[in-house]
Protein backbone atom coordinates (compact mmCIF):
# COMPACT_ATOMS: atom_id res chain seq x y z
CA UNK A 1 0.00 0.00 0.00
CA UNK A 2 1.22 3.39 -0.71
CA UNK A 3 1.83 5.92 1.89
CA UNK A 4 1.92 9.48 2.38
CA UNK A 5 5.19 11.14 3.36
CA UNK A 6 5.62 14.68 5.56
CA UNK A 7 7.04 16.18 1.65
CA UNK A 8 4.09 14.59 0.10
CA UNK A 9 1.99 16.07 1.83
CA UNK A 10 3.58 19.79 1.46
CA UNK A 11 3.70 19.09 -2.38
CA UNK A 12 0.13 17.74 -2.56
CA UNK A 13 -1.24 20.89 -0.70
CA UNK A 14 0.92 23.23 -3.29
CA UNK A 15 -0.40 21.67 -6.17
CA UNK A 16 -4.27 21.92 -4.79
CA UNK A 17 -3.67 25.39 -4.17
CA UNK A 18 -2.34 25.84 -7.77
CA UNK A 19 -5.18 24.42 -9.13
CA UNK A 20 -7.30 25.96 -6.89
CA UNK A 21 -6.41 29.83 -7.50
CA UNK A 22 -5.02 29.15 -11.16
CA UNK A 23 -7.97 31.57 -12.62
CA UNK A 24 -7.09 33.88 -9.89
CA UNK A 25 -3.48 33.83 -10.07
CA UNK A 26 -3.88 34.11 -14.30
CA UNK A 27 -5.68 37.03 -13.83
CA UNK A 28 -3.98 38.97 -11.27
CA UNK A 29 -0.59 38.19 -13.26
CA UNK A 30 -2.44 39.59 -16.33
CA UNK A 31 -3.36 43.11 -14.17
CA UNK A 32 0.53 42.64 -12.75
CA UNK A 33 2.02 42.80 -16.66
CA UNK A 34 -0.16 45.58 -17.61
CA UNK A 35 0.10 47.77 -14.66
CA UNK A 36 4.23 46.97 -14.94
CA UNK A 37 4.39 48.27 -18.66
CA UNK A 38 2.24 51.57 -17.90
CA UNK A 39 4.47 51.99 -14.72
CA UNK A 40 7.62 51.94 -16.93
CA UNK A 41 5.89 53.97 -19.71
CA UNK A 42 5.14 56.70 -16.55
CA UNK A 43 9.02 56.78 -16.36
CA UNK A 44 10.55 56.11 -19.82
CA UNK A 45 8.31 57.57 -21.74
CA UNK A 46 8.93 57.52 -25.92
CA UNK A 47 11.52 60.06 -26.19
CA UNK A 48 13.24 58.59 -23.11
CA UNK A 49 13.70 55.26 -24.49
CA UNK A 50 14.59 57.11 -27.86
CA UNK A 51 17.21 58.42 -26.09
CA UNK A 52 18.71 55.44 -24.14
CA UNK A 53 18.32 53.63 -27.27
CA UNK A 54 21.00 55.96 -29.32
CA UNK A 55 23.17 56.05 -25.92
CA UNK A 56 22.91 52.46 -24.67
CA UNK A 57 21.21 49.89 -27.43
CA UNK A 58 18.23 49.72 -24.87
CA UNK A 59 15.28 48.10 -26.61
CA UNK A 60 13.37 51.12 -28.23
CA UNK A 61 10.02 50.21 -27.83
CA UNK A 62 8.26 48.29 -24.68
CA UNK A 63 7.35 45.35 -27.06
CA UNK A 64 11.62 44.67 -28.58
CA UNK A 65 12.72 43.22 -25.26
CA UNK A 66 11.18 40.40 -22.95
CA UNK A 67 13.50 39.72 -19.96
CA UNK A 68 12.22 37.55 -17.63
CA UNK A 69 9.02 36.68 -16.26
CA UNK A 70 8.35 38.78 -13.71
CA UNK A 71 10.42 41.75 -11.82
CA UNK A 72 9.54 43.92 -9.14
CA UNK A 73 9.27 47.71 -8.78
CA UNK A 74 8.70 49.46 -5.51
CA UNK A 75 5.99 52.75 -6.37
CA UNK A 76 5.26 55.14 -3.91
CA UNK A 77 2.18 55.90 -3.74
CA UNK A 78 0.96 59.29 -2.00
CA UNK A 79 3.77 58.24 0.60
CA UNK A 80 3.27 54.87 0.74
CA UNK A 81 5.40 52.30 -0.74
CA UNK A 82 3.37 49.37 -2.60
CA UNK A 83 5.94 46.49 -4.20
CA UNK A 84 4.54 45.33 -7.52
CA UNK A 85 5.79 42.09 -9.33
CA UNK A 86 7.89 39.59 -7.15
CA UNK A 87 7.21 40.12 -3.38
CA UNK A 88 10.28 40.11 -1.37
CA UNK A 89 9.49 38.23 1.61
CA UNK A 90 8.89 40.54 5.06
CA UNK A 91 10.26 38.98 8.33
CA UNK A 92 6.65 39.14 10.18
CA UNK A 93 5.45 36.98 7.94
CA UNK A 94 8.14 35.27 6.07
CA UNK A 95 6.75 31.62 5.81
CA UNK A 96 3.54 32.87 4.14
CA UNK A 97 4.51 34.92 1.52
CA UNK A 98 7.56 32.59 0.49
CA UNK A 99 4.77 30.06 0.16
CA UNK A 100 2.32 32.31 -1.44
CA UNK A 101 4.77 32.92 -3.82
CA UNK A 102 5.67 29.34 -4.89
CA UNK A 103 2.30 29.01 -5.71
CA UNK A 104 1.92 31.74 -7.84
CA UNK A 105 5.31 30.36 -9.73
CA UNK A 106 3.38 26.85 -9.94
CA UNK A 107 0.52 28.35 -12.20
CA UNK A 108 3.41 30.65 -13.55
CA UNK A 109 5.03 27.23 -14.80
CA UNK A 110 2.07 26.08 -16.09
CA UNK A 111 1.27 29.23 -18.64
CA UNK A 112 2.56 29.61 -21.94
CA UNK A 113 6.01 31.43 -22.21
CA UNK A 114 4.07 34.65 -23.64
CA UNK A 115 1.56 34.87 -20.96
CA UNK A 116 4.58 34.80 -18.54
CA UNK A 117 6.99 37.70 -19.53
CA UNK A 118 6.32 41.00 -19.03
CA UNK A 119 7.45 42.80 -22.25
CA UNK A 120 9.46 46.01 -20.68
CA UNK A 121 12.97 47.42 -20.23
CA UNK A 122 15.27 45.50 -18.26
CA UNK A 123 14.57 46.93 -14.94
CA UNK A 124 17.56 44.76 -13.00
CA UNK A 125 19.01 47.72 -10.68
CA UNK A 126 15.33 47.75 -8.89
CA UNK A 127 14.52 44.14 -9.24
CA UNK A 128 16.21 43.04 -6.08
CA UNK A 129 15.80 46.08 -3.50
CA UNK A 130 13.13 48.95 -1.88
CA UNK A 131 14.85 51.77 -4.60
CA UNK A 132 11.64 53.88 -5.32
CA UNK A 133 10.93 53.59 -9.19
CA UNK A 134 8.59 55.94 -9.48
CA UNK A 135 6.36 57.90 -6.82
CA UNK A 136 2.72 58.69 -7.58
CA UNK A 137 0.53 61.47 -6.42
CA UNK A 138 -2.87 61.07 -4.71
CA UNK A 139 -5.44 61.22 -7.11
CA UNK A 140 -4.10 59.46 -9.81
CA UNK A 141 -5.48 56.79 -11.97
CA UNK A 142 -1.77 54.42 -12.14
CA UNK A 143 -1.87 55.32 -8.16
CA UNK A 144 -5.16 54.10 -7.90
CA UNK A 145 -4.65 50.61 -10.25
CA UNK A 146 -1.52 50.20 -7.86
CA UNK A 147 -3.47 50.49 -4.70
CA UNK A 148 -5.75 47.94 -6.55
CA UNK A 149 -3.31 45.47 -7.66
CA UNK A 150 -1.76 45.30 -3.77
CA UNK A 151 -5.23 45.18 -2.45
CA UNK A 152 -6.10 41.64 -4.47
CA UNK A 153 -2.35 40.56 -3.70
CA UNK A 154 -3.31 41.00 -0.19
CA UNK A 155 -6.68 38.89 -0.79
CA UNK A 156 -4.80 36.35 -2.40
CA UNK A 157 -2.54 35.84 0.43
CA UNK A 158 -4.59 35.43 3.02
CA UNK A 159 -6.93 33.09 1.12
CA UNK A 160 -4.12 30.82 0.15
CA UNK A 161 -2.66 30.84 3.81
CA UNK A 162 -6.27 29.96 5.05
CA UNK A 163 -6.72 27.20 2.77
CA UNK A 164 -3.59 25.90 3.06
CA UNK A 165 -3.79 25.49 6.77
CA UNK A 166 -7.48 23.84 6.24
CA UNK A 167 -5.45 21.40 3.67
CA UNK A 168 -3.12 20.45 5.84
CA UNK A 169 -5.34 19.92 8.70
CA UNK A 170 -7.14 17.10 7.10
CA UNK A 171 -3.81 15.82 5.39
CA UNK A 172 -2.47 15.76 9.07
CA UNK A 173 -4.21 12.86 10.03
CA UNK A 174 -3.61 10.36 6.74
CA UNK A 175 -0.81 8.20 6.02
CA UNK A 176 -1.58 5.86 2.96
CA UNK A 177 -3.74 5.58 0.16
CA UNK A 178 -6.15 3.98 1.54
CA UNK A 179 -7.13 6.47 4.34
CA UNK A 180 -6.56 9.17 1.56
CA UNK A 181 -9.37 7.34 -0.58
CA UNK A 182 -11.54 7.14 2.66
CA UNK A 183 -11.74 10.63 4.06
CA UNK A 184 -11.19 13.07 0.95
CA UNK A 185 -11.46 10.51 -2.50
CA UNK A 186 -12.02 13.59 -4.89
CA UNK A 187 -8.12 14.93 -4.03
CA UNK A 188 -6.88 11.56 -5.27
CA UNK A 189 -5.98 12.68 -8.93
CA UNK A 190 -3.82 15.75 -7.95
CA UNK A 191 -2.44 13.59 -5.16
CA UNK A 192 -1.89 10.36 -7.17
CA UNK A 193 1.91 11.11 -7.68
CA UNK A 194 3.13 12.26 -4.46
CA UNK A 195 2.16 8.89 -2.78
CA UNK A 196 4.97 6.95 -2.75
CA UNK A 197 5.51 2.77 -2.25
CA UNK A 198 7.15 1.20 0.81
CA UNK A 199 10.53 -0.32 -0.40
CA UNK A 200 10.26 -4.18 0.64
CA UNK A 201 13.73 -5.39 0.31
CA UNK A 202 13.44 -9.52 0.00
CA UNK A 203 17.02 -11.09 0.51
CA UNK A 204 17.50 -14.67 -0.99
CA UNK A 205 18.24 -16.79 2.39
CA UNK A 206 21.95 -17.54 2.59
CA UNK A 207 23.27 -20.76 4.35
CA UNK A 208 24.66 -19.58 8.03
CA UNK A 209 28.37 -21.06 7.02
CA UNK A 210 28.44 -19.12 3.94
CA UNK A 211 27.11 -15.76 5.50
CA UNK A 212 30.24 -15.94 8.22
CA UNK A 213 32.51 -16.78 5.32
CA UNK A 214 31.67 -13.96 3.23
CA UNK A 215 31.53 -11.47 6.56
CA UNK A 216 34.79 -13.53 8.02
CA UNK A 217 33.17 -14.49 11.16
CA UNK A 218 35.25 -17.66 12.70
CA UNK A 219 33.86 -20.76 13.68
CA UNK A 220 32.14 -20.71 17.39
CA UNK A 221 35.68 -22.81 18.53
CA UNK A 222 37.83 -20.72 17.22
CA UNK A 223 36.19 -17.77 18.86
CA UNK A 224 36.01 -19.62 21.97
Amino acid sequence: MRTLSKDGRVAIVRDVLAHAFADRVDAFLTLEKALVKDLVERVYPQHIRDKMMELRGFAKTLDEAVFSVRTRLMVNVAGMKIPVGYMKPQRDRLGTEIYVEDVIGWCLAKTSHEKRSIDVLSLSNYAHDDRVFVAIEAGDELGDRVSAYYSEREAIYEEVNSQRGSIMGVLAHIKNEKQLMERWPEIMPIAEKHLTKPIVRQLPAIPTPDLNAMLKLPPMQEAA
